[in-house]
Order: C-alpha cells, then sequence, then structure tokens
C-alpha cells in the first residue's frame, strides 16, 4: 500500500491483524473507501476527497479521524463497531452534501449534533438519541433497538419528513408527528 494517490475506490475485508492503513489521509483521489472486518484496526484516518464511507464489523476501531475535511463527503454507514467513541461527524456541521447517514450498533457514541442537511438517518442498537434540531430537509428516519430513547423531540416541525420506521424501542411512550409522512410504522 506504498502508493494510494491514483485510486478511487478502497475495499478493504476480512484482515483481522491489521492495525493500520497508513497512506489513506495523502490519498488525493479517493472517493470510497469500504473497510470490513479489521478486528485489529484502532485508528482510521481519511483522505479529504471521500464521498462515501462503509465501515462495519471492526471491533476494535475506537476513532475514525479527518471527518471535518471531508467536503465531499454525501454517505456514511457503520454498523457493528462497539469500540467507536470518536465519530467527528458529531461535530462538523459544515459537511453540505452529508446526505445520509446509517449507525448500528456503536455503543459508545455518545449524544451529539448532526449535520442539518441530511436527507436519511438511520440508528440502530444505538443508545443514545441524537438531536435533530434544525434538519429541515430530512425525509428519511428509521430507528431500532434504541433501548434508551423514551421521546423523540421537534419531529412535528420537520416539514419534509415522509417517511418514519421504529423498531423495538420499549421506552418511547411520546411522538409527536409531522403531517407530510407518506409512511409510518412502529414494531
Amino acid at each position: 500500500m506504498e502508493d494510494l494517490t491514483e485510486f478511487i475506490e478502497l475495499y478493504i475485508s476480512e484482515c483481522p491483524e491489521l492495525e493500520d492503513i497508513p497512506s489513506l489521509a495523502q490519498a488525493n483521489h479517493f472517493e470510497r473507501i469500504n473497510i470490513n472486518s479489521c478486528d485489529k484496526l484502532h485508528n482510521i484516518t481519511l483522505p479529504k476527497t471521500l464521498n462515501k464511507l462503509t465501515v462495519q464489523y471492526c471491533r476494535g476501531l475506537q476513532r475514525i479521524v479527518g471527518m471535518f475535511k471531508l467536503k465531499e463527503l454525501r454517505e456514511l454507514s457503520i454498523r457493528e463497531c462497539p469500540e467507536l467513541k470518536e465519530l467527528s461527524i458529531f461535530d462538523c456541521l459544515g459537511l453540505k452534501y452529508l446526505e445520509m447517514i446509517h449507525i448500528d450498533s456503536c455503543e459508545k457514541l455518545q449524544n451529539r449534533t448532526l449535520p442539518t442537511r441530511l436527507l436519511k438517518l438511520g440508528l440502530q442498537h444505538c443508545k443514545y438519541f441524537p438531536r435533530i434540531t434544525g434538519m429541515d430537509d430530512l425525509t428519511e428516519l428509521c430507528i431500532s433497538e434504541g433501548e434508551e430513547i423514551d421521546v423523540f423531540p421537534t419531529l412535528a416541525r420537520l416539514s419534509c419528513l415522509i417517511k418514519i420506521k421504529i423498531n423495538s424501542c420499549q421506552n418511547l411512550d411520546n411522538i409527536t408527528l409531522p403531517t407530510t409522512l407518506n409512511e409510518f410504522s412502529v414494531h
């Protein structure tokens, strides 16, 4: 992995001994990165040209660095990274092209503010529900296995929201829905 400067896509899978990917930050053309089942990988430093990031089943991953540089990021999907503590996307309100975030089974991520221009938000097996204030463009919200979630504030003010799916949120006892919904399901 000496010179990755000309690649546009990187797919790394089933590398349980991989601990580091040192030259990603210097790669100037990456658009898509998919990292799967790299249990010893603790940190990922991202290149600034990325528009889609998928990380899943990296059980030792603790940090994803460089999110604030991702001016073109459109899709972010992170699944089954139980040690992930730091995902600076939550504090990067300037990610103007980010349309979709899906986070599944990242229990150590804390409640933070999400970028406001999201179109789709999916959270599964998350202990904390982030603040969704100002997400005027959000069209789809999917929440599953949210044991700590008891109320969804401000949903009625989201005038573009057309789809809400809620699954296994046993503590949820209050929800005010927007009038724009086309699809609403609770299980």
